[in-house]
This record gives structure tokens, C-alpha cells and sequence, in this order.
């Protein structure tokens, strides 16, 4: 079945920094496919009224999408919703791959607000993209599965008790006020915030991460009982060129471990003496009078697993 109406414009995104490639959303669909496609409110609004999903598009009683399998394959992906300000849940939707080719990804969200993903199966191992967001807020994603995870220039958006890789990873680009949280991501290559604001990652268990956990000219970055095994944080030293300073609003309490042991983040202080021994991964900015012995800081795949003060 074929959801459509008037064409716009979507994002393609190709991993490693090159620049977007804009991709007509009117030569990503093909007749005869089982695939949501939504182009506006409007859209939104009739396809709601054609298929009885139930919702009025508001806040609190959002239109519902529930129960679909759905297939994406490199004519489209499964899910294409742009332009939406109508608030919009799928929960319970199994999204089968049916690509050869990396690109498009499975499930594509462009200028939305309001959107809710919850217990969606879209997942694809490495190269593939589950899930892209682009230029949209308040975006919650939810009890879902998924292989590699792109966010670019988003507000507020919820990553909650999801289950990544193992896959190429997490990217997330120039985005705002974004909470990870209760996760498990499982040998991934990266898990990069790059030129972010206002991150919270808690509770969430990182695993054999290839890269480390990348913060990249990223800034007010809170981590909180995180578990880190076989990796660790990694704070791209070029972040601190330019007027950036990660470190200076960076949280990072001992609650957070590392193969076992406290990541221990010591900031702006004179220490004379000892640094307490045991640390899985420590962290020193802007120390004076600090003496590193005794640490049993066990090395991860990534290397940057300690780090010394300026």
C-alpha cells in the first residue's frame, strides 16, 4: 500500500563530514510499496481520516499508528514524514530491510515536531541507517531497536530505553537539548556528538564502542551512572581550538564507571599530593600539584582513555 501526496524535500546523509545531498522525496517512493509517506499537516490530517488512526494530532492525544509491518528498500524508506507540526506516535511497527544498498534509510523524519516512536523494530547491522532525523524537535524515541542512529540540527530530542547496534553507531550533529537515557549500545564503530548543546546521558550501558564515546566541540554535556566496558569518554582534543572548551561545563561524576571502575573527572583545583588510586578512566583539567601513581586503568579499544590537565 502507498501513502503519498505532494513531494518535498528530504535529507541523504553521508557519514565522515561530507555535505548533505538533498534528495527529492517525490524520487524516493515507488507505486506497490507497504510504506508511510507523509508530506505536510495537511497529508497528515487526511491520511489520519483514511485509515482511521485514531488521534487529533494534539499534544496530549497525538494520531496513533499502531501495529504495522512495514518495508523499506532502495527505492524508499519504510517511514518518510516531513513538514509536520501535528503530533504523530507509531508503536508496535516492525520495519523489515529490504535494501541491497546502503541508502535510503529506513526511516526518515524531516522538519517534524512532536513525533513518538515506541517499541519499532527497524534494525540493520553497520553501514545502513535504522533511523535519520533532521531539522525537527520535540522527538521522542522509545523501547525501539535499531541499527545506526543519525540526528542533525534537532531540539529536544529523547533517546529512552532503546537497544543500537551492533552497527556503525551514533551521529549526532549541532543538535540541542538531547537526553539518552536507559540504553544499551552494543559494538558500535562511533558514538559522536559533534558541535552539540545540552546533553544528558544517563543510565545507559556502552559497550565495546570502537571509538570511545566522541564529545567533539560538544559543550554542557552531563554523563550520569553511565556503564562503560571495553571503552571509554573521549574528548577530541581539537574541541578545545576556537573559543571551545568541553571540559569547562562537562559532568561527569564518579558514578559512571569504566571496566568496572569510577571514571574519576577532576576539575580546576590544587592537589597536593596523590591522586586516589582505582580510577578506570581519569580525567584531569586544570590541575595543579596532582601526583598520578597506583592507577589500575585498564586500556579500551579506544585510546584516549586518560587524559591530563592543561
Amino acid at each position: 500500500m502507498l501513502f503519498s501526496a505532494l513531494p518535498l524535500s528530504a535529507a541523504a546523509t553521508p557519514h565522515g563530514g561530507g555535505a548533505i545531498q538533498q534528495v527529492p522525496f517525490a524520487a524516493m517512493i515507488e507505486d506497490g510499496a507497504n510504506r508511510i509517506r507523509i508530506d505536510n499537516d495537511s497529508d497528515l490530517q487526511n491520511q489520519a481520516a483514511m485509515h482511521l488512526w485514531p488521534g487529533t494530532g494534539s499534544s496530549s492525544d497525538p494520531f496513533l499508528v499502531q501495529g504495522w509491518t512495514l518495508q523499506g528498500d532502495d527505492s524508499a524508506p519504510a517511514i518518510l514524514v516531513g513538514n509536520t507540526s501535528l503530533h504523530l506516535r507509531f508503536i508496535d511497527i516492525l520495519v523489515q530491510d529490504l535494501r541491497e544498498n546502503s541508502y535510503p534509510p529506513l526511516m526518515v523524519f524531516n522538519n517534524v515536531t512532536g513525533v513518538d516512536l515506541d517499541r519499532v523494530h527497524a534494525y540493520q547491522e553497520f553501514e545502513n541507517d535504522s533511523l535519520e532525523v533532521q531539522d525537527s524537535r520535540d522527538v521522542g524515541v522509545l523501547n525501539c531497536t535499531l541499527g545506526n542512529v543519525y540526528v542533525n540540527e534537532c531540539d529536544d530530542v529523547t533517546l529512552g530505553n532503546c537497544t543500537v547496534g551492533p552497527c556503525d553507531g551514533l551521529y549526532v550533529m549541532q543538535s540541542r537539548n538531547m537526553t539518552i537515557s536507559d540504553c544499551l549500545f552494543d559494538s558500535t564503530c562511533v558514538f559522536d556528538m559533534y558541535h552539540c548543546n545540552g546533553v544528558m546521558l544517563s543510565n545507559n550501558t556502552l559497550l565495546n564502542i570502537t571509538t570511545g564515546v566522541g564529545l567533539i566541540y560538544s559543550d554542557h554535556v552531563t554523563l550520569w551512572s553511565n556503564t562503560f566496558l571495553n571503552c571509554s569518554l573521549c574528548v577530541n582534543p581539537e574541541s578545545l581550538n576556537g573559543g571551545h572548551d568541553p571540559y569547562r561545563h562537562l559532568v561527569a561524576p564518579d558514578n559512571n564507571t569504566v571496566n568496572g571502575s569510577p571514571l574519576v573527572f577532576l576539575r580546576d583545583i590544587q592537589l597536593l599530593g596523590e591522586v586516589p588510586a582505582g580510577a578506570g578512566q581519569l580525567i584531569l583539567y586544570n590541575v595543579t600539584g596532582a601526583t598520578v601513581t597506583s592507577q589500575a586503568v585498564v586500556e579500551a579499544i579506544n585510546e584516549a582513555f586518560e587524559q591530563f590537565s592543561k
